[in-house]
């Protein structure tokens, strides 16, 4: 079954139906394969009542314009003819037949993907005066499939409008996690002020790209990171069947960009580069409950600075780092409760500061996005009593300068407790209850109880729809949740030993969009 569709305009839009059985639909333009996804296509007796939620998902073919494009693949004739140009979404749109995003709810302060699956923060980068938060992201299905790099901006980390997709997967495979980084050393024949891009093309994970492996490639942008063109250069051959998730930065002590990669397991690799043409690696070593998603940072405490090793978990490992090798101090810390937060990434570009964004694995249940990114928080270095080097996390700065105190009502998105020793308390919000006893230094949300410890004396409850959010002692610990239904406000249950508690909303007249 095939389909060819002349192209005025960038944008095909393709029908989604969630829950429905994924079948392969192939592009081509000038006699070549252009696209490749997978996409839900269900038959009509196929589908439960309930089951699906409908939208369309926007495709950008800048490179097709004035062209005839052809669909092909698994997928049925009705799904072929479902699929629109840009006049045509026009013309749906002032038909009312096209939902606009704006109207589903969603949160305000977190960002969500306008529909479709994101997960993993990627190329995280200030520049221009916009930060970028690029994202693992599959437009046309609300579950994990077609790895691409979606694309938000916001002038305050807080106020995010999504770009077009700035990479899909092609013949080297689906487009899996990665950096981002300016050029300073205007190395490749490209000015200064480019952006370069680190990410791992995921070969043998789709059939257009079958008997190819893992590799690390990269990619550049002349336009302020909105519009982004593969290398052919800098690529870094699989070390491990499924090697992954470069993080990039310039280490100016000895002249190059070192890359962390996660290789397997526990393993971790630097790897070294004066002139972004080839990477040789420094190191491999080992990181005990380490798993993929690496970050490494530096980080300063009493003036006394260390590099910091960051993985998906949430696990960290403080350490020193002469740019060819990490060694540990031996020490694990932990930054999440529970699972709900993973792969986050710190941001390139932002020199006073280190401001990392995790994903928060939210569903969403009966929404046409899945998934969110977490509120950004600054990352400051503390030492402990015993000397070890602990992580704190504490919202951005932007957050701070919106917050404005206000009652327990609608409006509140934040709660804040300053608790005695054995202080308890217990509040509902969005449908759940969560609730510390100060005895058994326990923390519960909903259906979660975790120890916290002992030094625990600030608590922040940050609620954005169905999102839920806990600072413990003052950022030492970061907890999410999905709640139940919207929030509303906080509900105080009960409250023994709790020295103060405010309640904040954000001043959004101030918002950047």
């Amino acid at each position: 079954m095939a389909r060819s569709i002349f192209l005025k305009t960038p944008g095909l839009w393709i029908p989604v139906e969630v829950k429905q059985p994924h079948k392969r639909l192939d592009i081509f333009a000038d006699g070549r394969k252009i696209r490749e996804f997978m996409v839900p296509d269900g038959r009509a007796d196929q589908k439960q009542e309930g089951d699906c939620v409908g939208y369309y998902g926007k495709l950008a073919l800048p490179g097709a314009v004035g062209k005839e494009v052809i669909l092909k693949g698994e997928v049925s004739e009705d799904f072929l003819n479902a699929i629109r140009t840009d006049e045509e979404m026009k013309e749906i749109d002032s038909l009312g037949e096209q939902a606009a995003a704006g109207e589903e709810p969603r949160p305000s302060f977190h960002f969500t993907a306008v529909h479709g699956w994101i997960n993993d923060p990627n190329g995280l980068i200030y520049a221009d005066g916009f930060f970028h938060y690029y994202f693992q992201y599959n437009p046309f299905d609300t579950e994990w499939q077609n790895m691409s790099w979606g694309h938000a901006v916001s002038r305050d980390l807080l106020h995010w409008r999504q770009e077009e997709t700035v990479m899909s997967p092609d013949e080297d495979g689906p487009i899996f996690s990665g950096s981002a980084v300016e050029n300073q050393e205007g190395l490749l024949g490209q000015p200064q002020e480019a952006l370069l891009y680190f990410y791992t093309a995921a070969g043998g994970s789709s059939r257009w790209s079958a008997g190819k492996t893992y590799i690390q490639k990269m990619a550049y942008s002349v336009d302020g990171g909105f519009t982004l063109h593969s290398l052919t250069t800098g690529r870094v051959d699989s070390l491990a069947r499924e090697n992954r998730d470069p993080k990039v930065f310039w280490h100016e002590e000895t002249r190059a960009y070192v890359m962390i990669l996660w290789v397997e397991g526990d393993t971790f690799a630097i790897l070294r580069s004066g002139d972004l043409m080839s990477f040789r690696e420094s190191q491999r070593f080992h990181l005990e409950e380490g798993f993929e998603c690496p970050d490494l940072f530096r980080l300063t405490a009493n003036g006394r600075e260390k590099w910091v090793v960051m993985t998906a978990k949430g696990h960290y490992y403080p350490g020193s780092f002469d740019g060819f090798r990490f060694v540990p101090d031996g020490f694990r810390g932990e930054l999440y409760l529970g699972d709900m937060q993973y792969a986050a990434q710190t941001y390139s570009g932002i020199n006073d500061r280190c401001v990392m964004i995790p994903w928060l694995r939210m569903n969403h249940p009966g929404r046409t996005y899945r998934g969110a990114a977490g509120l950004p928080k600054e990352l400051e270095g503390i030492f402990s009593k015993e000397g070890s080097f602990l992580v704190r996390q504490k919202p951005v700065r932007e957050y701070e300068r919106l917050r404005r105190e206000c009652t327990a009502g609608e409006s509140a998105c934040e709660m804040e407790l300053l608790l005695g020793e054995e202080a308890d308390f217990s509040v509902k919000t969005g449908g759940i209850c969560i609730s510390y006893n100060g005895k058994e230094h326990t923390l519960e949300m909903g259906a979660e109880c975790w120890n916290v410890g002992k030094t625990c004396r600030k608590i922040r409850i940050f609620v954005d729809d169905t999102i839920l959010e806990a600072s413990i002692d003052d950022g030492r610990l970061f907890g999410a949740a999905e709640l139940l239904e919207p929030a509303a406000g906080f509900e105080l249950l009960e409250s023994h030993g709790v020295e103060r508690i405010c309640y904040f909303h954000l001043n959004d007249s101030c918002a950047a969009f």
